[in-house]
Formats: C-alpha cells, sequence, structure tokens
C-alpha cells in the first residue's frame, strides 16, 4: 500500500434516494427540536408572567387591606393565602419550563446520537466500498 493519495482508489459517494431520504429523516427531528424550543420558551414566558401577576395581586390586595379598617385580620389572611397560591402556580410553571428544557435537551442528544449513527454507517460504506475495490 502506498502513501500517494493519488494512487487510492476514489470512494463511493451514496446514493441520491439514501441522500434525500437521511435529509428528511434530519428535517423531522430538526422540527422537533424546533417545537420543544418553542415550547420552552412559551413555559418560560408563561412562569414570568405569572410571578409578576402574582406580586401585582399581593401588591393590590395590601394595598386594599391597608386602606381598610374593618376585617384587617381576615383580609391579610386573604392575601397571605393569596400570595403562596400565587408563588406556587409560578413554582409549578418554572418546573414545567424546566421540563421543557430537558425534553429539548434531550431531542438534542438523539438528534447527535442519530447524526453519530449516520456517519458511523457511511464511513463503514466507505472502507467496504475501498476494501472490496483493493481486492
Amino acid at each position: 500500500m502506498t502513501t500517494d493519495l493519488c494512487a487510492e482508489p476514489a470512494l463511493e459517494l451514496p446514493s441520491r434516494d439514501r441522500l434525500l431520504s437521511a435529509a428528511r429523516r434530519l428535517g423531522w427531528l430538526g422540527l422537533a427540536s424546533f417545537g420543544a424550543t418553542v415550547a420552552a420558551l412559551f413555559g418560560l414566558v408563561c412562569s414570568v408572567v405569572f410571578a409578576v401577576a402574582s406580586l401585582f395581586v399581593g401588591a393590590l390586595v395590601l394595598a386594599v387591606v391597608a386602606a381598610c379598617a374593618v376585617g384587617v385580620a381576615v383580609l391579610c389572611v386573604f392575601a397571605a393565602v393569596l400570595l403562596v397560591a400565587a408563588a406556587a402556580l409560578a413554582l409549578v410553571l418554572a418546573a414545567v419550563a424546566g421540563g421543557f428544557g430537558v425534553a429539548f435537551a434531550a431531542i438534542g442528544y438523539a438528534l447527535r446520537g442519530g447524526l453519530a449513527i449516520f456517519r458511523r454507517f457511511g464511513e463503514t460504506r466507505a472502507r467496504r466500498t475501498v476494501a472490496r475495490q483493493l481486492v
């Protein structure tokens, strides 16, 4: 075997149908990862909106409590319950956004694994083609 690259036989290229099929598969994976990204962004925006809304509602309730002289204790309890509920809702939405982030990462790893498998298949096929031409 020589070290001259020009003396080596040319590698066989994959067929047009095989390339189109691989492009279609990668296109669907890209669409899925884009959908996961949009879902994660939606979850993040929702959690921020609910956190801001809970702060606004809490401030409004506290203003009402401060303005009222009658039933202050009841209104304080109501405000505390409302703030706790809003904070819990914000935490739940943040957890949902985190779940979408994990799903997006999983799709990214699946895409990377798929590309690695496709690359290995191409390398194996190229080695077989070269081996066949050398025999």
